[in-house]
């Protein structure tokens, strides 16, 4: 068992619509900071399977754009499986979530399957690829799926790198989103 707290640090989000008036909207600030405990029922840090269970509460920060400003939390629930050298990893997360268009909350669900490898020739270096969906009760909330590929670098035994471009295949996903981060373990 871990707990664990995330800051999303500095973020910078812009946002145009290019309706009948358009629309640009950009923020700086920093995100929200999320409480975690993760709690393994089978396997662990190696072996042929791990299961756990990992609630979860989310902070917001007070940036708009960056932030919904609502308390949100929900369970999320990674299976990983370790057939050779491969981690293929199944995960399935249900969120209790404020609704975007008003003070109402919903159900959202999301599912995601990866499947990570060691970079040839690295030590230390592992490849991603990864589909996301993302879909909830909110009939104002569309559906969002991506394809996403990434690189963990690990930096020393309790520090990994990690870098990635998640890559939308709707229109409600984002066309492209790079993403940085840096996890630590004490």
């Amino acid at each position: 068992m871990d707990v664990e707290v995330q800051f999303n640090g500095l973020q910078y989000t812009q946002m145009f619509d290019g309706g009948s008036v358009p629309n640009f909207q950009n923020s700086a600030g920093f995100g929200d900071v999320f409480l975690r405990t993760k709690i393994n029922l089978l396997g662990n840090d190696s072996g042929p399977v791990g299961f756990a269970l990992i609630p979860y509460v989310k902070l917001p920060s007070s940036t708009p754009l960056v932030s919904n400003g609502a308390v949100e939390g929900g369970l999320i629930a990674p299976l990983a499986l370790r057939p050779g050298d491969f981690i293929v990893t199944l995960m399935t997360e249900v969120d209790d979530l404020k609704s975007a268009t008003s003070n109402n909350r919903f159900a959202n669900f999301v599912n995601l399957v990866s499947v990570s490898h060691a970079v040839p020739g690295t030590a230390g270096i592992n490849a991603t690829v990864e589909l996301f969906s993302s879909v909830g009760t909110d009939p104002a909330t569309a559906p969002v799926y991506t394809l996403d590929f990434g690189m963990s670098f690990r930096l020393s035994p309790h520090t990994i790198l990690d870098v990635g471009v998640n890559l939308g295949l709707n229109s409600a996903a984002p066309k492209a989103q790079v993403y940085t981060g840096i996890s630590a373990r004490f």
